[in-house]
């Protein structure tokens, strides 16, 4: 890991750089889960949840999802930053 980006002394004061390791178990706060640390989904058109229709996401972006009903009334950050809401569909 010695030359991994995010190991660049320039990047040491941004406070979204950020190296996730992985580890046998998922824990939060201190207290395990019970789930493993780490693992793969096998993937499903089922959950891509990018709007594909053209007329709401011209440029397709990743960004705007399609109606979900799982982030509404939730507040949903990322990267330290709150998601505005009106990218929900």
């Amino acid at each position: 890991m010695k030359n991994h980006l995010h190991l660049d002394k320039k990047l040491w004061t941004k406070t979204n750089n950020v190296i996730y390791i992985v580890t046998r178990e998922l824990s939060i706060d201190g207290k395990k889960m019970g789930y493993p640390g780490a693992g793969t989904i096998k993937f499903s058109e089922d959950l891509i949840l990018t709007e594909l229709n053209k007329n709401i996401n011209p440029k397709l972006n990743k960004s705007i999802w399609t109606h979900v009903s799982f982030p509404q009334g939730c507040l949903i950050i990322q990267h330290g930053n709150r998601i505005n809401n009106s990218k929900w569909r």
